[in-house]
């Protein structure tokens, strides 16, 4: 099957919003490091000419990728008139009403890693090449202009990977 195209957030409860318009899609991904660099240890030696280790290219040590974070960071633009399911809302409700609505839902919603929401785009979609990834909603913005009505409103929505608590506890194979 052909990849996802735009997103749709399933929440724990059922609850969904999609959209296709003026979606963009960035993964991101931190180790997080047992040992990481040791710069200021370096930087301290080297001023006190106690080191020799300066090779002056700014390298850092890294050691034990310990655990990482996944995040992806979505950021869209619904319309009034949009016909894409949008939580409880009909397709002819204001954009401040859509707003509205996926703010209420976030809000209200308990989303964990042991009650997680799905989140969907491009190949990690039903049909696509990956699973949809499990998430938790890290933050939201989603700003009206108050003075005026508008038929449209952006958003921002950072999402975390929600790990499966009892995997993350009992540990599992990497690849190296």
């Amino acid at each position: 099957m052909a990849p996802l195209s735009g997103i749709r957030l399933t929440l724990p409860n059922g609850t969904v919003f999609r959209t296709t318009r003026n979606v963009s899609v960035d993964p991101q991904r931190e180790t997080l490091w047992l040992f990481n660099g040791a710069q200021q240890g370096l930087a301290i030696l080297e001023e006190l000419g106690l080191s020799g280790q300066g090779n002056g290219t700014g390298d850092g040590i890294y050691l034990g990728a310990g655990a990482a974070v996944s995040r992806t960071e979505v950021r869209f633009t619904q319309h009034e008139g949009n016909t894409e399911q949008w939580g409880d809302s009909a397709a002819d409700d204001s954009a401040r009403s859509k707003r509205d609505e996926l703010v209420n839902a976030l809000e209200r919603t308990r989303i964990s890693s042991d009650n997680p929401a799905t989140l969907e785009h491009s190949e990690f979609s039903t049909g696509g090449k990956f699973e949809p990834r499990e998430v938790v909603v890290l933050q939201f913005q989603l700003p009206t202009d108050a003075r005026e009505d508008t038929s449209s409103f952006s958003g921002t929505i950072s999402f975390g990977n929600a790990g499966d608590i009892q995997s993350v506890l009992q540990g599992g194979e990497r690849t190296p």
